[in-house]
């Protein structure tokens, strides 16, 4: 009996030490590594401040692991460096926090897994075309983009830009059009892309033709999103910074105009050609119909950001009016206590410039308006008519 334990021990032993050594080598032949993984994700979800999870088998495909967030790294880019072991597969997929907000095709379904089998450290790049749960759009069908990366050497970045097409553009190929430039391009046909509701005014302008035959095309720039502010402000504020609007006119003006003027059926004179635009995108119209009267004869300006720098209002007087110009100021008597007072100041000044009141200056307020786009979008088609003379 006891000669059976010794050898039942000894086999024992052995056995220990085997497993031991073939776990030490199998520890050494399985290297760790470091998958970089990084992400071009689609909108509305790509902006710095939003959050892009990843989920796989190396966090029990947990969708919303605060440790596997995404750094954002420029608009739309996001990166996450996650420790392997090499020579293991790796299996995941994109979430913004649930499964119901996952990565998706383009047709809205289910994608998927990724999967990525790297033998050193390693930097994939992936690109999500589509997120479940996305807003459905509501832009018509003659709105599309006319530039998804639109050059902007101004400020050395890119821009989307939507373009609107009169119904009848396609059906008369002899026909030119008036061409509206204009701000916050994300908030103005397609509720998918505008995060406070959209203004919706390729409906009002399809109605608008379908009544009175008249049609204009509306060239909408995407605004900067976190730089919004700064592209936007002719001058520099103390506390907010800014003064990019400069740049950016030069951009509408020597880059974008030019090559709409290029490639659409356009009327490029400056009576065909307007801008406009709310609130900061109202103020950077303000001040690029005074600065370029020779391109822009039409001026549509919502509830302008005037109280950015009392600049403007010098910038107005000094400049005054040097070209006959269409100027429609329109704002809302619920919004904040200081822009009825600005817009009246502004109006003066313009006024007391040169520009008729009634012939070439109108002056709108609104008792119930507030500062949104739904306001601004019931107010479009009114200040387009005047302008268009419709």
């Amino acid at each position: 009996m006891t000669f059976f334990k010794y050898w039942i021990s000894k086999i024992k032993r052995i056995f220990m030490e085997q497993t031991s050594t073939a776990r030490q080598n199998l520890t050494q032949k399985q290297k760790k590594g470091t998958l970089t993984l990084q992400v071009k994700a689609a909108e509305p979800y790509n902006r710095p401040h939003d959050k892009i999870f990843v989920a796989g088998t190396f966090n029990h495909w947990n969708p919303h692991d605060e440790a596997f967030v995404m750094e954002s790294k420029r608009k739309g880019v996001f990166e996450i460096k996650i420790p392997v072991v090499l020579g293991v597969p790796v299996e995941y997929k994109y979430t913004r926090g649930s499964w119901d907000t996952a990565e998706a095709n383009r047709d809205g379904s289910e994608t998927q897994n990724r999967h990525a089998l790297i033998e050193k450290s390693t930097k994939i790049t992936d690109i999500i075309v589509e997120w479940k749960g996305q807003k459905p759009s509501t832009a018509l069908s003659n709105v599309h983009f006319f530039a998804e990366k639109m050059p902007f050497p101004q400020l050395n970045t890119e821009r989307k830009v939507w373009v609107y097409l009169p119904l009848g553009y396609q059906n008369n190929p002899a026909q030119r059009y008036p061409v509206l430039y204009m701000q916050d391009g994300q908030n103005l046909f397609d509720a998918r892309y505008a995060s406070y509701g959209e203004w919706g005014i390729d409906k009002v302008m399809n109605q608008i033709e379908q009544k009175t035959g008249r049609g204009a095309i509306i060239i909408a720039t995407e605004h900067a999103h976190d730089k919004r502010i700064h592209e936007y402000s002719p001058f520099p504020h103390p506390h907010h910074g800014g003064g990019q609007a400069n740049e950016y006119l030069d951009f509408l003006v020597n880059t974008l105009k030019p090559l709409v003027d290029k490639q659409l059926r356009t009327l490029p004179d400056r009576n065909n050609t307007l801008i406009g635009g709310s609130s900061m995108g109202g103020l950077v119209s303000l001040y690029g119909g005074l600065k370029y009267q020779e391109i822009f004869g039409k001026w549509l300006i919502f509830s302008p950001s005037l109280w950015f720098s009392s600049q403007i209002f010098d910038y107005a007087q000094d400049t005054g009016k040097r070209l006959p110009c269409q100027i429609y100021l329109m704002a809302g008597e619920k919004e904040s206590k200081f822009l009825v007072p600005n817009l009246t100041r502004m109006y003066k000044i313009l006024k007391n410039s040169g520009f008729e009141d009634k012939k070439e200056l109108k002056f709108v307020l609104r008792p119930e308006g507030s500062h949104t786009e739904h306001f601004w979008g019931s107010e479009f088609g009114e200040a387009y008519k005047w302008l268009l003379g419709i």
